[in-house]
């Protein structure tokens, strides 16, 4: 499951107060942070995150590229930007991809969920993950901590989450079934692209629309097919 992280509202509402000392009550904080920006809501396992399918709808799409916009750019007046540029590739190569990354389920219940500094092109950790086929741990980045696979055949342990190799055994997971989850998640975030690429026309206009999607999404091939993946 593909999930946005849900720290985008610290750029989309203002002071708000501190989380409390109490850990127990911050996904209750969290869920009324992200109601009072507007955001989709959040799922049942973690008021942190909320799903990508959540902004597929142009209201929540729009909300989560002009924060992005103005976490990279310092406002979201990209009309303004463009115009006092010599080309949209200097203005693009400030934007920084969409916060994000992706949640590994397991029997239902989420196994590995993105930490700080993810995006949605950790997808390439985790398709690098499902063919690693040596002995050695190799890292799988999904922000920090991260984690690390070892692969014994066709049966693959993930290790973490740590910031120290190496870190306490997570799970053991099949390599068909990683590819799997790689392939669906992957399949999501194309879909995704085609109401964002809607998005970035609208804001930038036809000619410059690849080039904003692109700088979004982290590359093209998170919406150019599943070549990739071959």
């Amino acid at each position: 499951m593909i999930d946005v992280l849900s720290g985008l509202v610290h750029d989309l509402i203002e002071d708000y107060p501190a989380p409390p000392a109490d850990e127990s009550l911050w996904d209750g904080y969290w869920s009324e942070r992200i109601a009072a920006a507007g955001l989709p809501e959040t799922t049942t396992a973690s008021a942190q995150f909320v799903p990508l399918s959540g902004f597929l709808d142009e209201r929540h799409l729009t909300l989560l590229v002009r924060a992005t916009l103005r976490r990279s750019l310092g406002d979201d007046d990209l009309a303004e930007r463009l115009a006092g540029a010599d080309t949209f590739e200097e203005v693009f190569e400030e934007v920084g991809c969409v916060a994000g990354g992706y949640r590994l389920m397991a029997a239902g219940r989420p196994l590995v969920a993105p930490g700080c500094c993810s995006d949605l092109t950790d997808l390439a950790s985790w398709r690098d993950a499902a063919r690693h086929r040596e002995g050695s741990p190799s890292m799988v980045w999904i922000g920090h901590p991260w984690l690390n696979v070892t692969a014994d055949g066709d049966k693959l342990l993930l290790t973490g989450p740590t910031e120290h190799d190496p870190g306490p055994e997570l799970a053991w997971i099949t390599r068909r079934a990683l590819d799997s989850a790689v392939r669906q998640a992957a399949a999501e975030v194309r879909y995704f692209a085609r109401p964002l690429h809607d998005l970035c026309t609208r804001l930038a206009g036809a000619r410059r629309a690849d080039a904003l999607c692109t700088a979004l999404l982290g590359g093209s091939w998170l919406r150019a097919g599943s070549d990739w993946l071959a």
